[in-house]
């Protein structure tokens, strides 16, 4: 038996350093763009008279992607929605608000987990979910852990032999897990001493925004948690379809042991924001715009300088010329008033500047493309961050840079739903499987639900509820469908009224109180809660009328909409 550890041990070793090699190219890219979102730079090879500033363009592009799918996913009222194949026993409805008090739960937060997991994909190329469990005191928690690439290791063949994810626990949570039967307590026992990889804390403790504690006197422990097939040197299955543990590469505290779950796949969902075709890490949305931003950096700094030393040129000073030579110790201040001795010839300069820099305008050029590329290369252009366009700009390039933004932003909502339905999907199998009770949920799903899921085994819980039940989230891309929806409306109504003809028709076939609604609902805006309550009084016509005036529909509400031509602005000289 120790030999057959010993080979588990070796192999889950060597699917680590399998998986980390096959990820060095990646692992650099991600430390460079979560520099980047935290706004460092290497500037060690400035002088320290030289600008350092860093452009936060990084930081801000990804805050305004997560705040956005914040707003999709809570200010839409349900994201997700449950299709159960069988009603009788339970509705749709019912499900998803099982659902719901779950993934609502302080434990849970699954909103904020999204978000956080969204921005690891925004930087790191994978968001990464591990759906799990927990029961306390007789009290069930689904609990949905997000972590970085850093510490999930994949086969990188594509073919989903393994998957290993890493955590960091303090050597008395272990112990209590082997209380809880989880690990094995004589293996536990072994474990005197942490073996943290100290380089691999540091940058870890970067990406957080914090400095690394090198010298905590806390036991901390690594685990490796396996999910797959362990194959021996030779090639040969060892183990199939299992999860096992393993404690600071050496000690194997859980021993293998069948797939726990009724699915029998794996507790872990990882999903790219940018595909790429056979790849396994993908490509991380920001890989291109960190370099841009860290282009900006530079050349924004070489701006500064050069604006700086125009400013602050260097002056050339003829002492012998000035009455008073000490007015020139410590240099000459701005608005200073020197005397120059009555000797001194009409045409010879006293003092003269050097110039010693500029800005030329070449950079501001180039600073202005990289600007542009910034933009087209991030998710959200300057428009959607909030920004109004120059005056110059186009309505129609607007238009083209939010259709672009749009059609790029669709596409990512897309990717974030399919992982998140799976992610759902396996949270309503952990509540199926290893939650017990459900008495305590019948203000949540009814009296006869709670009733029916209590007397049922896991198994038939899983059988009845859990193989043919779908799911479907639409929270991102129906705010995306929605706001498109609006602008077409807009332009519909827009056209509709300025052309007579059009205008007509409409009226006879269409109701103008319904397209009120439409447009109030793509504004966000509840049209019930708007509505003239018993007792008020709305606008009479009369007051519309004295407001907008006689004319507002026909040819000469086109007359009245559209902007005047430059020689109508001219006056005119008199007739004869």
């Amino acid at each position: 038996m120790a030999d057959k550890d010993s080979k588990i041990i070796q192999t889950i070793k060597m699917y680590k350093k399998e998986s980390e090699d096959s990820r060095i190219t990646r692992d650099k890219l991600n430390r460079r763009n979560w520099e980047a979102y935290h706004s460092r730079q290497d500037f060690s090879h400035k002088t320290n008279t030289q600008s350092k500033q860093f452009s936060p363009k990084t930081s801000m592009g990804v805050e305004a992607v997560t705040a956005f799918i914040k707003k999709a996913l809570t200010g839409l009222g349900d994201y997700f929605t449950v299709d159960l194949e069988n009603q009788d026993l339970m509705t749709n409805h019912q499900a998803r608000e099982l659902l719901k008090f779950h993934l609502d739960s302080d434990e849970t937060d699954f909103v904020t987990k999204i978000a956080d997991a969204v921005k690891i994909g925004l930087l790191s190329s994978l968001m990464i979910f591990k759906v799990r469990s927990e029961t306390r005191e007789g009290q069930f928690n689904l609990l949905i852990d997000v972590d970085k690439p850093e510490f999930y290791f994949p086969d990188p063949t594509g073919r989903g032999l393994y998957e290993i994810h890493e955590v960091v626990r303090d050597l008395h949570e272990v112990k209590q897990l082997a209380e809880d039967g989880i690990y094995d307590k004589k293996e536990v026992e072994k474990l005197v001493s942490g073996m943290i990889d100290s380089e691999k804390k540091w940058h870890e403790e970067k990406q957080r925004n914090q400095d690394a504690n090198t010298k905590s006197f806390r036991k901390e422990i690594t685990l490796h948690e396996v999910w797959g097939t362990i194959l021996d040197m030779e090639g040969n299955v060892l183990e199939e379809n299992i999860v096992c543990t393993i404690a600071n590469e050496r000690v194997l505290i859980r021993k293998p042991i069948p797939n726990p779950k009724l699915h029998k796949k794996s507790p872990i969902v990882t999903s790219p924001i940018v595909r790429v075709p056979k790849s396994v890490w993908h490509k991380a949305l920001y890989d291109d715009p960190v370099k841009l931003n860290l282009f900006i950096n530079e050349l924004q700094n070489l701006i500064m300088d050069g604006g700086t030393a125009a400013a602050q040129n260097v002056k050339v000073l003829k002492d012998d010329n000035l009455k008073n030579p000490n007015q020139a110790s410590g240099g000459i201040a701005t608005g200073t008033a020197v005397l120059i001795k009555e000797d001194t010839p009409v045409n010879e300069k006293s003092m003269h500047v050097i110039e010693t820099g500029k800005v030329p305008q070449d950079a501001l050029n180039v600073m202005n493309l990289i600007m542009r590329d910034f933009d087209m290369s991030s998710i959200f252009n300057d428009i959607r961050a909030g920004l109004l366009p120059p005056r110059q700009v186009k309505a129609t390039e607007v238009i083209e840079k939010q259709q672009s933004s749009s059609e790029q932003l669709d596409s990512f909502a897309r990717e974030v739903e399919k992982a998140l339905v799976k992610v759902i999907r396996l949270s309503w199998l952990e509540i199926l499987q290893f939650r017990e009770g459900f008495a305590t949920l019948e203000s949540v799903i009814g009296a006869r639900a709670a009733l029916v899921l209590s007397t049922m085994s896991a198994q038939e819980r899983y059988i009845e509820f859990g193989i043919r039940t779908n799911f479907k989230v639409e929270g991102i891309s129906g705010i995306i469908t929605k706001g498109r929806n609006f602008q077409k409306l807009m332009l519909a109504v827009d056209t509709i009224f300025k052309n007579p003809i059009l205008a007509e028709t409409f009226a006879k076939k269409f109701s103008p109180n319904k397209i009120l609604d439409q447009i109030l609902q793509g504004l966000d805006i509840n049209p019930a809660n708007i509505e003239l309550q018993e007792g008020e009084d709305g606008v009479s016509p009369e007051a519309l009328q004295n407001t907008f005036g006689d004319k507002k529909t026909g040819e000469d509400a086109s007359e009245i909409s559209r902007n005047k031509f430059p020689q109508e602005q001219v006056p005119q000289p008199a007739a004869g």
